[in-house]
């Protein structure tokens, strides 16, 4: 038996025994942990790179569609001028053979008068047809280039990390049961690069990384403020670990003293949200509230 046979609980439980005659090393388990948790890591930023390089994908794929439809707009355009040209063009020959031919005629007739003759002339210039207009005839075939749109062009990302790191050292405070959602180094979600919508909060940007990344996220709405509240993350609750305990939010460094659906994120903002276990946020960095 190898200790990569052991499930999380089974090697968390082990962590808490001490003494010799165990068949698995602390460093053994250590090891299997920091592995998985790397693992995990991995696959999380390759599932929010992927999700990423779709939407990029269907974006490529509408413009092309798009493209090909002004195309086709403008070729059909194309063809019905020219048809309509070419219709004009027919007229104007026909027209030209009926006044030859009655040109004709009078000379061999002889018998029209002088005046007859240059009113027949003035009537035969009125009726013919009027020559399409120039701007028409040499439009041009090609149709534009498509131009990025705005939304294209606005296109931004921020990043966002998610840390419990101070639960281990207070494994003893946690709730029983809790110790298998805890990650060997303390990191739920390493640092990703999310792209943030225009408006978005902190707690958009959470919620779109969490999606993204499949990590359990729960929270509840206060009318009264208007603000969401995060309760838990990765089944990691307040009041898990103290009665201190709970989650807060950085942003660029700064610990904001207001919700996380209030704050509105700015291009390249670096988001974190850490777990703290005593000092109502002391232990990471954020004073006491």
């Amino acid at each position: 038996m190898q200790a990569v046979a052991l499930n999380d609980f089974e090697m968390g439980r082990l962590l808490l025994l001490t003494g010799d005659g165990f068949c698995f090393s602390k460093e053994d388990i250590d090891m299997v942990k920091q592995k998985r948790e790397n693992d995990k890591v991995k696959a999380q930023q390759a599932k929010i790179l992927a999700d990423n390089t779709s939407e990029q994908n269907e974006e490529e794929a509408s413009e092309e569609t798009e493209t090909r439809e002004k195309k086709s707009a403008s070729d059909f355009s194309i063809k019905r001028k020219t048809k309509t040209t070419d219709l004009d063009t027919e007229t104007k020959t026909k027209a030209q053979t009926e006044t030859e031919e009655k040109e004709s005629e009078t000379k061999q007739a002889g018998t029209t008068s002088q005046e007859d003759t240059k009113q027949q002339k003035k009537t035969q210039e009125s009726q013919k047809p009027q020559k399409p207009d120039t701007p028409e005839e040499t439009e041009s075939t090609t149709p534009p280039a498509p131009t990025p749109t705005e939304e294209q062009e606005a296109k931004t990302y921020c990043t966002i990390e998610i840390r419990c790191d101070t639960i281990l050292n207070n494994m003893k405070a946690l709730t029983a049961g809790k110790e298998g959602y805890v990650p060997a180094d303390g990191t739920v979600l390493a640092v990703s690069k999310v792209e943030m919508k225009d408006g978005d909060s902190v707690f958009d940007v959470l919620k779109r990384a969490c999606d993204l990344a499949d990590i359990q996220l729960e929270y509840s709405y206060t009318p009264i403020y208007e603000s969401y509240y995060v309760e838990g993350i990765h089944q990691l609750y307040e009041f898990d670990c103290g009665s201190e305990s709970g989650w807060m939010y950085k942003v660029n460094g700064w610990f904001p003293n207001y919700g996380c659906s209030s704050y509105k994120v700015k291009e390249n903002d670096e988001i974190v949200f850490c777990y703290t276990c005593n000092g109502l946020g002391a232990d990471v960095g954020g004073g006491t509230y």
